[in-house]
This record gives structure tokens, sequence and C-alpha cells, in this order.
């Protein structure tokens, strides 16, 4: 007991040591819109209201601030909602919820998320209602870029966040989250001289592929609901949707994205009337994302996209989609229905019946009668948008990665393609990575599930992966998601989430590894988080050390490479005989053996009709091409293309030109008679097509990783430079041939990937004691 009480202080007095200090700089204005996104009563509107507030700087990160908004919210915010039979008027909560404000430069400004209980508990009702606020950048793990920005001005300096910068989520005790975005500025106005220069970040993280806030609004002349009404008693009439903000792609200028629909509510207004009882009924909102591309400017188009118009409110359970189609070609239909940019610049004209409208509270499919009206702020569709070419599909094919760190708060990388323009960020985000206290470990799972949902991928993704890397237990998620109630059900409805989850209708294959540390007692809960956590319980892994987070990974990236990795064949023979039989053989089989000896071959019947090898066998191989492979003619020769062959193990299968022959069966003989003139220079082809993946890495940076933490960065970055298949595990070699195993009690062993092994049979394998390294030949 002693032994631990010593332990208590030590670890106490380490984190006392460690902790942020603050400095209060003086007395600034709080400018509230945040609050009025979710007002209890739309007669007591918050309509942007303002107070002063204690600002407070860290000591150790100078460029960090933190206010507490809210602390006096009953006197700041006020009336909430009125009650004439007994409470009169019921104030909005009192919160000491500290709000992080980070200054990384003068136009790069953003705020930690945060959670405020603003109403209820109160006497009037027991309900407890909570916003959870969020700004849209990638530090809070958005794929997109709201920065605040800083003015400097004469008597004061203040911060300003445009409309739209913040998700504000409302949640009632434990019911149904609802999403929108706040409608006005949200600023902080500092003592002047606090927010100078020299505070800013001098080597901030940089982010590629991301989507560019644009503090501009497009005005969306909406023609496409009016179209499909809900009731024709109520016309959506020339409506004009402001929308706000707008954001334009990092890597493709000429697509941008916007949400025309987030106050559909109010500004398409009611859809049908209900005199019986609810009156009248709107639209609903939807946060829908609606991207415009810009190929030329007479060629602009939308994507299509499915609005949920409808429903679930309450009138009626049902929920009513309207899916939104341009006829273009992109789509299967006309170049003549391209939207044109007008003379002016900045009005983009799309033809009458331009868009197809489905489904939606008729069922019907409809067509646009009028003209389809978008207008960009002056000088947005400049010639840079124009005349961007854009990359070929191909060239986005890859490794598409994200990391989110976890402990007293989530920091996040956002998905992107890894590459050598790329690893930098990487590298720079994980070195960047601090100890903290906490371990948000479900609610990192959470958002990375989600994250994984949010981009788009290259239509050859074939892999979605999470991999998480804890060292004990959760602590501190409930706060941020208090519906699960308690950490059994939080890890069991997260199991049931990555069952669930499917990315671009793929699977997701969820990884867990488990570094216990030294705080952790509860065993059973170690491992029932591993394995809840996992998508399968072969996929949870508990290891003693770092150097087995590492062979873990190792294996993980194998697997990986062996899966986005496919190996094609493809064989050309002269022109087949229909409803003969013909055996392809894969394994060096030639004249002087027979067919039947081979361990390795396909065979199938030929059809002439339409070229092709039918009920197809395969025997020591397999291949996603199936039971039917169509042949493609030129000239005398077919050619037959399997697709991702590999071995009996489902490993690429290894195979070389000469390993190929053909033959075709004689039924008076019952044997396989070999085509001694078949060539195999330039009619066979074996080649490697590699596939994309999307990979999230959650990884665990509590302080009870200790001296241990960079260790596990340097392992982190050993598993992107694996990925990115620049990584070489052994930096100091000797070759060195050796006729049996010497005395490797005190060694570690590892064959070529990496990975550690302990009965090494014969051949190379990497010998290492201490610092020293070598590579060895075992025969």
């Amino acid at each position: 007991m002693k032994r631990y009480l010593t332990l208590f202080v030590l670890l106490w007095s380490t984190i006392i040591l460690m902790a942020e200090t603050w400095t209060n700089v003086g007395t600034g204005t709080w400018c509230d819109d945040i609050v009025d996104t979710w007002r209890i009563n739309d007669s007591y509107q918050v309509d942007y209201k303002s107070w002063n507030v204690q600002i407070e700087q860290s000591d150790e990160r100078p460029n960090v601030f933190r206010v507490q908004p809210y602390a006096r919210a009953s006197e700041t915010l006020g009336t909430a909602t009125y009650d004439s039979s007994y409470w009169g008027k019921i104030p909005y909560n009192d919160d000491n919820v500290y709000v992080y404000i980070h200054v990384v430069g003068r136009n790069r400004v953003y705020i930690e998320g945060f959670r405020y209980m603003y109403y209820g508990n109160n006497g009037y009702t027991s309900s407890k209602y909570y916003l959870t606020v969020k700004q849209r950048c990638p530090e809070n793990g958005f794929d997109c870029t709201h920065y605040g920005n800083v003015s400097y001005r004469n008597k004061v300096d203040d911060i300003y966040f445009s409309p739209g910068s913040f998700e504000v989520t409302r949640q009632i005790d434990t019911g149904t989250k609802k999403t929108r975005y706040d409608r006005a500025f949200v600023a902080l106005e500092f003592p002047k001289g606090i927010l100078s220069e020299n505070i800013y970040d001098k080597d901030p993280t940089e982010y590629s592929d991301i989507w560019v806030g644009r503090d501009h609004s497009i005005e969306w002349y909406d023609v496409i609901t009016k179209t499909n009404l809900v009731s024709s008693s109520y016309p959506v009439k020339d409506k004009v949707i402001s929308i706000r903000p707008m954001e334009q792609s990092s890597t493709k200028p000429n697509v941008f994205r916007f949400q025309p629909y987030t106050q559909a509510s109010e500004t398409l207004g009611t859809a049908i009337y209900d005199s019986s009882y609810w009156g009248n009924i709107p639209y609903n909102d939807d946060n829908v994302y609606v991207y415009l591309h810009a190929k030329a400017k007479d060629k602009i188009y939308l994507e299509p996209y499915t609005w949920f118009y409808f429903g679930d409110n309450g009138y009626t359970s049902t929920k009513y989609n309207l899916t939104v189609r341009q006829r273009c070609p992109e789509n299967g239909y006309s170049s003549k229905y391209y939207g044109k940019l007008s003379d002016d610049g900045k009005t983009i004209i799309f033809p009458v019946g331009a868009f197809e409208t489905s489904g939606g509270y008729s069922g019907k499919t409809t067509y646009t009668t009028e003209e389809f009206k978008l207008v960009f702020p002056a000088g947005v569709l400049n010639d840079d948008v124009f005349n961007f070419v854009e990359p070929d599909p191909e060239d986005d094919s890859g490794i598409y990665m994200g990391v989110t760190s976890f402990n007293t708060t989530l920091k996040t990388l956002p998905i992107q393609r890894l590459s050598d323009t790329t690893k930098n960020t990487f590298f720079d985000f994980i070195n960047g990575l601090q100890m903290d206290n906490a371990t948000l470990l479900y609610y990192a799972v959470e958002k990375s599930i989600d994250a994984l949902g949010n981009p788009t991928y290259p239509d050859n993704l074939s892999n979605a992966i999470l991999v998480t890397f804890t060292d004990g237990l959760d602590q501190g998620s409930l706060a941020m998601n208090p519906t699960p109630k308690n950490w059994r059900n939080y890890a069991a409805q997260l199991h049931t989430k990555i069952g669930n989850t499917k990315i671009q209708e793929l699977p997701l294959k969820a990884y867990t590894i488990g570094l216990k540390s030294a705080d952790v007692l509860d065993d059973e809960q170690f491992m029932f988080n591993l394995t809840q956590l996992a998508s399968d319980d072969s996929n949870a892994h508990s290891v003693a050390n770092i150097a087995e987070v590492e062979n873990e990974l190792t294996k993980i990236y194998k697997e990986l490479n062996s899966r986005t990795t496919k190996r094609t064949i493809s064989i050309t023979v002269p022109m087949m005989s229909d409803g003969d039989k013909y055996r392809l053989t894969l394994d060096g089989t030639n004249a002087s053996s027979s067919a039947k000896e081979s361990k390795r071959w396909i065979q199938g019947t030929f059809s002439i009709d339409d070229y092709s090898l039918n009920n197809i066998e395969y025997y020591g191989i397999s291949s996603t091409s199936g039971t039917k492979v169509k042949g493609s003619l030129n000239g005398l020769y077919l050619t037959f293309t399997f697709d991702d062959c590999r071995d009996e193990t489902g490993n690429i299968l290894d195979i070389k030109d000469e390993d190929i022959d053909e033959w075709i069966y004689i039924p008076s003989r019952d044997d396989w008679q070999h085509n001694v003139e078949m060539m195999r220079e330039g009619v066979i082809k074996v080649e490697d097509i590699k596939t994309s993946a999307a990979i999230m890495f959650a990884l665990d940076a509590s302080k009870s990783l200790g001296d241990q933490f960079p260790a596990l960065k340097t392992t982190a970055i050993n598993f992107i430079k694996r990925l990115l298949g620049e990584y070489n595990a052994v930096e100091d070699i000797r070759v060195e041939a050796v006729e049996e195993p010497q005395d490797w009690s005190d060694a570690e062993v590892y064959n070529l990937q990496g990975v550690r092994v302990t009965n090494p049979t014969s051949g190379f394998y990497i010998l290492r004691k201490g610092n020293y390294t070598k590579k060895i030949l075992l025969r």
C-alpha cells in the first residue's frame, strides 16, 4: 500500500508541475450568435448579444487564450422562454465552461470544440438542453477551413468568425442530436496590443486537399423544389436562398460546394397545411452538400444529390427524399443541359429542363420548367477556375489517411492522400503531438468512423481501415456524448457502428492495439475495449511493449498491401474452337510433362458466340473474374484477362511469363494436348494494379504513456513510411552467413518485412542485439 501511495504522490506532483498556467490579460467583449442558433423560444431571440468577459492567456502557449462566455448567461443572454401560469421569465443557464481560442495566424484562428448546458434542469423543466459547438476547421476534424480572422483597430483588436463557421448541435438529455450552423458573426474583442504578430505560430501545420471556406454568399434561385412540391397549395414561388458560406476545393479550384437547405424551414417555408392540429408545416432543414464543377464557361454542372426535404416531423413519420440530377453528360444525358456563365461573370444559368427531380412526396419524376440561376460573388469565377485542368481520375488512386490523437481533447489531421507532397504534413502533425490527461478513447473512435465516411474516394477503393492504439481505459468520453450512459454501452454501441459502417459500400475493418499502462487494474475492461473497438476479435491485439506495437502495425501493413495490390494476367492465344475445353497452366507445366500434373490452372469451355470462356474452374488459384470471362478479338488472336489473381493462401499470385502454357482437351484420349505454337513474348502480360485504401489512425496521447510516447510517435511515423514504400527498418547491416542458429536467447529476430519471429527457419533475417543490427542468412 505504501508503494502505491508513493506512486500516486509522484504522479500527482508530475501533473501539477506539468499543468498549464494562465495569466489574465484584461477585459474583452464576447459577441454571441451561437446560442440563438437553437434558441428556446422564437419570441425571445438572443439576436447577437454582447457582454464583457475576462480573457486569459496561456503562459506556455502565448497564442492560446481562454474565456468563460456563459458564466453569467442568465444575465447576459437573458430570457429563454416565458411561462405565464407560474414561472414567469425563465433564463438561460450559467455554465463555467471554458472556450479555448488558438491564434495560429492573422487569418487562421480557431476555437476548440466545447459543450454548454444552456437550458433546463431549472425547476421549470428537469430536462437538460446541451449545445455542442465545433468550429468547422481541420483542427476539429472537419475537411474544410472556416477560420476566424484577426482585425487590428484603433482602440481594440478583435477576432471575428463569419456566419456558418460553427456547427452547433443540440441534444435534450440523451435524445436525438440535431445540427445547424450559426447564422451571423461571432467575435471577441481584445484589449489593444494583446494580439501582436509575435504570438503567431511560426511553423503551423499545413493541410492539403481541403475545402477552403470563402466569406461570400451565393444566391440560389430555387426552381428545383417547386417542380416536386409537397402540396400544390403552397408553391415555392421564386424563392431566392442566400447561401453562406461557400467552399472551394484547395486542389481543384474549379470545384465548389455549398449547402442550400440548412435553413429550408425558413427560406422555402410552408410545405403543407394541416387544419386539424399542426397548422403550417415547413420543409426540412438539411445539411446536404451540393457540388458544382466549372469545367468551362459553357460547361458547368452539379453532381446529383438527395435532399431529405419533408417528413419525420410529427405530422408524418415517413421520410421523403428528393433526388436531384442535372441532365448533363456526366450523369448520362445531353450536353445541351450544361450551365453557362453569363457576360456579367458571376451568374450561371441552367436552361429549362436541366434538372430532373424524383421521389419526393408524390413519388413522381419531374423536370424544371424554368431557368435555374446561381449568382456567385464578383471575381470568384475567374480565369484560375476555368483554366484549371483536372488531373486524370486515375491519378487520385492511393492511400487516403487521417490521424486523430486523443487525451483531454481530440486533435485531428483530416483524411488526405498520402504522397511525397503531403507526407511532411503527417510527420509534422505526429511530431507535434503532446501528452495530456484523460483518454477520450470512445469519442475518438466514434469521430474517426465519422471522418472515414466524409470524403469521396476514388472508384477503385478496395479497403477502409480504422487502426486504434490505446494504453488504457476510456476517461471522459461520456462527458462528450452522455447518451450511452456507461462505458460498457458506449463500447458496445461502437462495435455495432463499426459492423454497420460502409465506406463506399465496403465494410469497415477495424484493428485495435492495446499496450496496457501500469495504472490499468481492470484487465476485463481493457480487453473488452480492444475487442469491442475491433471489427473482429482476431483484429484485437494486446501487446507488451512499443516494439510489439510496431510488429502489429507491420502485420496490418502487409495485409493491407496484399489487398490493395492486384495482379492481373492477360493471355493472348490463337482463335479457339466453339465447344472445346481449354486449360491454362500457371506453374511451369510444359510439353515435357502433362497438364494433369499441374498444381495451378484455369480451365473453361469456349463459346464463339461472344468469344468467352464459360464454366471456368480455378485450381490452386483464385480470381475475381468469376466463371465466365469474355475475350477480346484482335485479328486471329483472343485475349483473356483474369483480375486479382491470388494463390490458395490468398496472397498475390507469384508468377512469371514463362510459367504459363495453353492446353486443349482431347476427349477420345482423356488427355490434354499442349499448344506448342503458343508464344510468350508479347502475348502474356502479368501486371500489378494498385487500388486505393482509406485509413484512419486513432492514437492515444495520454500522459500515462510517459517516456514511451516519443517511441510511439516514431512507430506511427514508421507505419506511414511503410505505406509510402520508403521505410527501411535496418540502418546498419552486415551480411553474415551462418550454418546454424547462434545463441539468440538475448536477441530479437525479425524477418525482412520487420515482423518479429520466434522460431526462424531457413532464409534471411535481421538479428538485433542492443544497438547492433545485422542481416543473417540461416541455412
